[in-house]
């Protein structure tokens, strides 16, 4: 999917790509909770992310803040462990957790952002504290 959505951006194939999202959202999104379908929670991640973006194109502020705030609802649980460990004793797996979730929540403050909205600061804030948590 990131090699076809680099490939439909660079020949301004947006409608395509739209539909292709459209179409294969259903296979990795439980429709009880919008979380990820048993077995899928990794291709889950991305395929909403293209979603939020198509949203967010669209102008479609509240489904995009929706969708992102399932994003970092599921990176919180992902992260639990993690974020209870030590800084200095975090596997790279953990790390990634952790990275997920900053940029799940960078990508909240930046919806709210565009909005005007001050509640962008704290999903901006603690973004960044766990990015600097790890490193990044």
């Amino acid at each position: 999917m990131q090699g076809l959505l680099h490939l439909y951006e660079l020949t301004g194939r947006r409608a395509e790509w739209k539909r292709l999202v459209e179409e294969i959202v259903p296979a990795f999104v439980d429709p009880e909770n919008g979380g990820p379908s048993p077995g899928r929670e990794e291709q889950w991640d991305l395929v909403t992310g293209y979603w939020v973006q198509l949203a967010f194109e669209e102008r479609q502020w509240g489904e995009a803040e929706r969708l992102q705030t399932v994003c970092v609802n599921w990176g919180r649980r992902r992260a639990a462990l993690a974020l209870a460990r030590p800084a200095g004793e975090l596997e790279s797996g953990e790390r990634n957790a952790i990275r997920t979730l900053a940029v799940s929540l960078e990508r909240l403050g930046h919806i709210r952002c565009v909005l005007g909205r001050g509640d962008c600061i704290p999903a901006y804030e603690e973004a960044l504290e766990l990015s600097q948590r790890i490193g990044d």
